[in-house]
C-alpha cells in the first residue's frame, strides 16, 4: 500500500459498510422476532383463564412493543432501514405464530411461546457481544434493556409453565 494512496481507507469503508449492513440485518431479524413474540403474548393473554398467565404475558406484550421502538430506533440510527428479514430467517418465526395460533391446548401454546421468547434472549445475547465487540458504541446500548427484560420474561414464563405442567398433572 502506497502512503496517502487512500487504499486503506477505501478498505476501511467497505469493511465499516458490510458490518453495518450485517448488524442493521441482525436487528432486522431481532424486530421480526419481537413482533412474532408480542402477537404469541397478545394471543395467549386473550384466550388464558389463568389470570397470572394473562398478567404476565400483557406485561411482557406492552415491554416487547417498547422493544420494539428501541430496536427500530438502533436501525435507524445506524443508518439502516427497517425491512423484513430474508425468508429464510422469517419462516420459522412465521411457523411457530401459526403452530401457536391453531393450537388448541394452553400449555402447548405457552411451549411455543417460550420458544419464541428464547429466541429472543438468544438473539439479544448476539447482538450484545457484538456490541461489545465494537467497543461499547453508543447506539448500540439501548439494546441492553430489551436483553435484559426478555431474560426475565423468559423466567417468568419458564415459571408460569412449569407450575402449569404440575396443577396439570394432579389434575
Amino acid at each position: 500500500m502506497v502512503p496517502g494512496s487512500g487504499v486503506r481507507s477505501e478498505e476501511e469503508q467497505v469493511q465499516k459498510s458490510m458490518d453495518k449492513a450485517f448488524i442493521v440485518g441482525k436487528l432486522n431479524e431481532m424486530l421480526a422476532l419481537e413482533q412474532g413474540v408480542i402477537e404469541v403474548e397478545r394471543m395467549i393473554a386473550r384466550k388464558s383463564q389463568r389470570g397470572e398467565l394473562s398478567g404476565a404475558l400483557e406485561q411482557a406484550a406492552r415491554d416487547d412493543d417498547r422493544h420494539a421502538i428501541v430496536i427500530q430506533r438502533a436501525i435507524l440510527n445506524m443508518g439502516g432501514q427497517v425491512q423484513p428479514p430474508p425468508m429464510e430467517s422469517r419462516a420459522w418465526i412465521e411457523a411457530l405464530i401459526r403452530a401457536a395460533n391453531v393450537e388448541r391446548d394452553e400449555l402447548d401454546r405457552l411451549g411455543l411461546s417460550r420458544m419464541l421468547k428464547f429466541r429472543a434472549v438468544a438473539s439479544g445475547e448476539v447482538m450484545d457481544t457484538i456490541r461489545r465487540a465494537l467497543g461499547n458504541p453508543g447506539m448500540m446500548e439501548p439494546l441492553l434493556l430489551p436483553l435484559h427484560e426478555d431474560r426475565e420474561h423468559a423466567a417468568t414464563l419458564a415459571r408460569l409453565e412449569s407450575d402449569y405442567a404440575a396443577n396439570e398433572a394432579v389434575l
